[in-house]
């Protein structure tokens, strides 16, 4: 069963994750925030400005469109192996099993209505047994309007030895979030 969202979330440092991808691309998401905005926009977030290891690990997702969808702009290698799939120009409801994709509905309507990054610690697994941990920075871009327009999403994928051995994936059949601790991102 998918946990629920929490309407109030604590901030945790960024620099709490020990991850030097996600601490990168939360630098660089703050380096094109303009003075006085809260979020940088959409079309300055460009993938070649991140280091080099944080693209592959690097997700691009759409503000919300018609009837609650989020389309899925960029997936990158890493993001879409350990994932089990390149949505590109999908539907997150097109590639993730119902309860998953409402999950991330509900997380990025939690930042739209923040306007702040988030970032979230998620146990994967199926049959009780955990198989991936992941950790996933979710950072909000602003349409022209000045409103959420966007995503940039950073996912590091940490398989159990028992996800090794099962070569798990996180899209693949019976595969539920069994644990999740989010918090807005902070410096």
């Amino acid at each position: 069963m998918i946990p629920p969202v929490p309407d109030d979330l604590p901030t945790r440092s960024i620099a709490e994750t020990g991850d030097a991808r996600l601490i990168a691309a939360y630098g660089y998401w703050r380096s094109l925030v303009p003075p006085g905005a809260d979020m940088p926009p959409a079309q300055v977030f460009a993938p070649e400005g991140l280091p080099r290891g944080v693209v592959p690990h690097l997700a691009l997702v759409g503000g919300f469109e018609p009837g609650d969808r989020l389309r899925i702009q960029f997936v990158g290698t890493v993001a879409g192996m350990l994932g089990g799939a390149d949505g590109t120009g999908r539907y997150v409801d097109e590639v993730y099993p119902r309860q998953m994709a409402d999950l991330i509905v509900h997380i990025c309507h939690r930042i739209e209505r923040a306007r702040r990054p988030l970032i979230g610690f998620y146990a994967v697994g199926m049959e009780g047994e955990v198989l991936i941990r992941t950790t996933r920075l979710h950072l909000p871009l602003a349409g022209p309007d000045g409103r959420v327009g966007g995503f940039a999403k950073v996912f590091v994928y940490e398989p159990t030895d028992a996800g090794r051995r099962l070569r798990a994936r996180v899209l693949q059949p019976g595969m539920d979030v069994m644990g999740m601790d989010l918090a807005f991102a902070g410096l």
